[in-house]
C-alpha cells in the first residue's frame, strides 16, 4: 500500500486504459505559491524532470538541489518530499510500474536487467550529472513520452515502451544503476519502519491520533518513537500530521464543492481556527484562496 493515494494528486495526464499500461505523468506548476508534497512513498518507479525553477528532493532522507534541465529517479518504495523553492517553478513527473517493460518473448539477456529492476534487486541512482551527454539523451525520450501521451496516437503505447527501454539502456550503459545489496541494511530497516509510519498515518489522519497510539501500533515506547521519528523525518510527528492533514485538505479544496469547514473537520482538525491559521502558515494563503487559484489553472 502506498502512503499516498496516487488517484488524489490528479495526474495531468493518465492513460485511459491504465490497468493495460500502468503510467502516469504529473506536472505542476504554480505561479502564486510554492508546491509542497512531504515524505511518502509508492511502488511505482518515478522520474522526475524539472523544466524550470529550483526544488529541493529528499530521496530517503538525501537531499537533493534540483535545478531547471536535472532528471532524477526515485526507485519502488523509496521515500521522498519534493519542495519549490522558487516560484514559477515547473516539474514533470513520470510514474509506470516497470512490469510494463518485460517482453513476451523469451530474451534472457534482455530480461536479466529488467527482471532485476522489477524485482527491487538493481536500482537507479537518483540523479544524473546534468552537464553529460546522457542527461541530453534521457530529457530527450521524457520530452517524447510527454508529448506521445497528449498526441494519444494508436501506437502510443508501444512508443511510450520503447522509450521507457532507452532510458532503462542508457543508465545501464553509464553504469547509472546499484545492486540492491550495496545499499546498507540500517538504511533499509529505516525506509521500513518510514513506509509503516507513513502508511498509518495516511489510512488514519482523519481520525484522532496521538503519539503514543501509533508508538503502540509500532510497538515502541512514545519516547523512543518520537526520538525515532524525529530522527528519520527532521520535524516532529505533530508537525507531519498537519502537513499530511493539509495537504489532504488541498485536495479536497480542488476536487470537491465542500464548504471549507467540513473539509477541516473531514480532515482532522476540530478546530476550525486552528485549522485556518495552520493552512494560511504552510501555504501562505487562505484554504479559500488557495481553491480560487487552483480552480484559475
Amino acid at each position: 500500500m502506498s502512503s499516498l493515494d496516487l488517484l488524489e494528486l490528479e495526474p495531468s495526464r493518465q492513460s485511459n486504459d491504465y490497468n493495460l499500461l500502468p503510467l502516469r505523468i504529473y506536472s505542476q506548476a504554480y505561479s502564486d505559491h510554492l508546491f509542497f508534497i512531504s515524505h511518502h512513498w509508492h511502488e511505482e518507479i518515478e522520474i522526475i524532470y524539472i523544466e524550470s525553477g529550483e526544488f529541493l528532493i529528499h530521496i530517503n532522507w538525501n537531499p537533493y538541489t534540483a535545478k531547471a534541465g536535472e532528471v532524477f529517479f526515485i526507485n519502488s518504495a523509496e521515500v521522498h518530499q519534493i519542495t519549490a523553492t522558487t516560484e514559477n517553478s515547473i516539474h514533470y513527473a513520470i510514474l509506470f510500474n516497470p512490469k510494463i517493460l518485460k517482453f513476451e518473448w523469451h530474451d534472457p539477456l534482455g530480461q536479466k536487467p529488467l527482471l532485476s529492476l522489477i524485482n527491487q534487486r538493481l536500482k537507479f541512482l537518483p540523479h544524473v550529472n546534468d552537464q553529460t551527454e546522457l542527461n541530453s539523451q534521457i530529457i530527450k525520450e521524457i520530452k517524447h513520452i510527454i508529448a506521445v501521451e497528449e498526441n494519444n496516437k494508436p501506437s502510443r503505447t508501444m512508443m511510450i515502451k520503447s522509450a521507457l527501454l532507452e532510458i532503462f539502456s542508457l543508465l545501464i550503459d553509464h553504469e547509472s544503476v546499484v545492486k540492491e545489496e550495496i545499499i546498507l541494511k540500517k538504511d533499509r530497516d529505516k525506509a521500513k519502519l518510514a513506509r509503516k509510519i507513513m502508511t498509518y498515518v495516511n489510512d488514519f489522519y482523519s481520525q484522532k491520533l496521538s503519539i503514543e497510539k501509533i508508538a503502540n501500533e509500532l510497538n515502541l515506547s512514545p519516547s523512543h518513537f518520537s526520538k525515532v521519528f524525529k530522527t528519520i523525518f527532521e520535524q516532529t510527528f505533530v508537525e507531519y500530521l498537519t502537513n499530511v492533514r493539509i495537504e489532504k485538505a488541498c485536495i479536497f479544496l480542488g476536487q470537491t464543492d465542500m464548504f471549507i469547514i467540513d473539509i477541516s473537520l473531514n480532515v482532522g482538525f476540530d478546530n476550525f481556527s486552528y485549522f485556518i491559521k495552520k493552512f494560511k502558515k504552510i501555504k501562505g494563503m487562505t484554504p479559500g484562496a488557495y481553491r480560487q487559484s487552483i480552480q484559475s489553472l
